[in-house]
C-alpha cells in the first residue's frame, strides 16, 4: 500500500458506507504475511474515511485515528483484499467509524469498531516563504584550557601496570 494509490483501486460507495477492493503491491506481500495484521491494510482501510465525509468537510481539513474502541482479529497472517468502512458517528470535530477486513474468500479478516477521528486544520506553515534553511554542524574539540601532559610510552605503561599485579 503506497502514496500513489494502489491500495484503493476501486471502491463503491452506498448509503451504509462505503467499500473497497485492496491491492497489495508485489513488495509487500511477504511482509503483509509475516505480520497478524499489517499496519498497510488499516491504512487503506482508514483512506476510505475521505470518500465517506467526500465533500461535506472543508478542504483544509484532516483526519487523524486517535483510538481504536475494540480490534477483534479473526484471521491473523491472512492479506486483506477487500475493506469496508461505515460512519457510525459525526461531530463538529471529530468522527466515529467501524471498519472491516476481508480476505480474498470474502469473509472478515478484522473488526474495527469505535475507531475515533480527530479532525486536524490544515494549515500553511509561517515559514512555507523561506525556501530552505540550511545548518551545517561541523564536529570538534573543545577548547581546552587547562595543560595537559602526553602519555607515556605504551612499553612503560604495561611496565608500570604489570608491576602492580599480582599473579
Amino acid at each position: 500500500m503506497n502514496n500513489e494509490g494502489q491500495s484503493l483501486p476501486g471502491n463503491r460507495r452506498g448509503t451504509a458506507g462505503v467499500s473497497a477492493t485492496l491491492a497489495t503491491p508485489p513488495p509487500l506481500r511477504e511482509e503483509a504475511v509475516q505480520a497478524h495484521l499489517h499496519p498497510a491494510f488499516l491504512d487503506s482501510a482508514f483512506q476510505l474515511l475521505l470518500h465517506l465525509v467526500d465533500g461535506q468537510s472543508p478542504d483544509a481539513i484532516a483526519y487523524v485515528p486517535v483510538r481504536i474502541g475494540r480490534m477483534t482479529l479473526l484471521r491473523p497472517h491472512a492479506e486483506a483484499r477487500f475493506a469496508r468502512a461505515n460512519l457510525t458517528r459525526r461531530g463538529p470535530r471529530s468522527l466515529v467509524a467501524q471498519f472491516t477486513l476481508y480476505g480474498e474468500d470474502r469473509e472478515p479478516l478484522a473488526v474495527l469498531r469505535d475507531v475515533r477521528f480527530r479532525s486536524v486544520q490544515l494549515r500553511e506553515s509561517p515559514l512555507a516563504d523561506l525556501s530552505s534553511v540550511y545548518a551545517r554542524a561541523i564536529p570538534s574539540p573543545l577548547p581546552s584550557t587547562t595543560l595537559r601532559a602526553a602519555l607515556p610510552a605504551i612499553d612503560t605503561l604495561i611496565a608500570a601496570c604489570s608491576a602492580t599485579l599480582i599473579f
